[in-house]
């Protein structure tokens, strides 16, 4: 398998049909240090109405939902609070902007188009800042859900169950198109076989995972519960495939002052 091409990649998210049927909203990096901007760029169907969008600086940090929160429910509290609007200009179906915070902090953004509400999180940092990433563990799929916390959350997926036609998939990839939510596809141990082989085997699943996501930035992480001594290739593999972030190492083989590591 050649190495993955991230230009070919962006160029399919505007032609299939997948991802032109739907409004879209795609986000740059959404760690952010001081200073810099986070880029968005949006589509609509001909003739959908829209509005704009409407950023919440530091909404965690401000949060004091009381009554308006409801488990398992959305985040209508976020209307009570202070937000900065940013007007959205499209040409033929797309339109971009660039936001910069203008310190430090927790940032969410929300856009309606047609009759589906959209929120994406974001977090400027500094050099000192510590950053945690929550993820499921146990079920695909908790109930109740954490979108109403305001707290970003990935959701891990075996690959194999990457279906369109896959309850569980169709209703994560909702939660991906409305809030954002990572899908991490999830991928068998294999210590027993080479490199290229493990290239070979993840990368035909990468392959179908990236075919049904809309943003290649958000098909670079990947799980795999690794029950090995030493590495065996699996950092040379998630190079070679475009994984920048993976996660799934299993205690019993580390030693014990490391814990129970999750990387």
């Amino acid at each position: 398998m050649s190495k993955w091409n991230i230009e070919k990649a962006r160029e399919r998210k505007h032609t299939d049909e997948k991802f032109t049927s739907l409004p879209q909203w795609i986000t740059g990096s959404r760690l952010l240090k001081a200073g810099e901007k986070i880029g968005f760029d949006f589509y609509i169907p001909e003739g959908m109405k829209y509005g704009s969008v409407e950023v919440f600086p530091h909404y965690l940090e401000k949060a004091d939902p009381g009554n308006s929160f409801i488990a398992g429910g959305g985040l209508a509290w976020l209307e009570d609070m202070e937000s900065e609007s940013q007007k959205l200009k499209f040409v033929n179906g797309y339109a971009s902007i660039s936001y910069k915070p203008d310190s430090p902090g927790n940032y969410i953004a929300k856009w309606i188009a047609g009759d589906e509400i959209f929120y994406r999180y974001f977090s400027v940092v500094e050099n000192d800042s510590v950053v945690f990433n929550f993820s499921t563990f146990a079920e695909p799929d908790p109930s109740p859900s954490m979108h109403a916390t305001g707290i970003p959350l990935d959701y891990r997926l075996p690959e194999e169950k990457f279906d369109l036609q896959d309850p569980v998939f169709k209703k994560l990839f909702d939660y991906h198109r409305h809030y954002g939510s990572l899908i991490v596809p999830e991928f068998p141990d294999t210590p027993d076989i080479s490199t290229e082989e493990r290239v070979r085997l993840y990368g035909k699943g990468l392959e179908k995972v990236r075919g049904l996501i809309p943003d290649i930035n958000d098909t670079r992480s990947i799980r795999v519960e690794m029950c090995h001594y030493l590495d065996k290739g699996y950092t040379e593999t998630f190079m070679r495939l475009g994984i920048v972030d993976h996660c799934g190492l299993c205690a019993a083989n580390g030693n014990s002052w490391l814990g129970m590591p999750e990387f």
